[in-house]
């Protein structure tokens, strides 16, 4: 999710790639949740003041109460409409803002990161929303890993030529991984 904190000069392509990266990150993580995760957020409303709002994330993706930030300044609503319609990168948003998910919170977030001066929707909702989020998911992230973790040990794929047959690991790659391990097995001892 790093992947799309400064690519204002990246191009178009690699920015739709690091989007499509980020979504299905977080698509998959988010279906391994067992109980809702949460975050404070907080956004700066058209009213002068600050709105405090704990959001949830269920395993369906869905974020509780974001609609209620959103609701804070007519922009918020005005830049979700626009990624509906015309999209960033690609990425077009495909949940309502009653019902948004996270996935699409961080395109939103991503583009209102890359175009700061649109409506000031960074200055007032993503400078602010942006590092909780970004905590968020890596949690979510880190309990998916720790539950892949917890599935027993496949045999890696056998390499393949491009006629499809099989390939030997060449002598060198087994010395270099022996030696690896030889380090970290001396590592563990001391």
């Amino acid at each position: 999710m790093a992947l799309v904190r400064s690519c204002c000069c990246w191009p178009l392509e690699t920015k739709a790639n690091a989007i499509k990266l980020m979504v299905s990150l977080v698509q998959l993580s988010v279906a391994a949740l067992e109980a809702a995760e949460g975050c404070p957020g907080v956004c700066y409303g058209s009213d002068r003041r600050y709105h405090e709002q704990y959001l949830t994330v269920s395993s369906t993706g869905t974020v509780e109460n974001f609609q209620t930030l959103l609701m804070q300044n007519k922009g918020f609503s005005l830049a979700w409409g626009s990624l509906m319609s015309k999209g960033f990168c690609g990425y077009r948003i495909t949940s309502a803002e009653t019902h948004p998910t996270l996935w699409d919170i961080l395109v939103l977030l991503a583009w209102a990161k890359n175009s700061a001066g649109v409506r000031k929707v960074w200055q007032y909702l993503g400078g602010f929303l942006w590092p909780k989020i970004l905590f968020l998911c890596s949690r979510i992230l880190d309990k998916y890993a720790y539950l892949k973790s917890l599935l027993p040990l496949q045999q890696a794929p056998l390499l393949k030529t491009r006629n499809g047959k099989s390939r030997k690991v060449p002598w060198q790659n087994k010395m270099i991984f022996l030696k690896k391990m030889r380090k970290v097995r001396h590592h563990r001892r001391n």
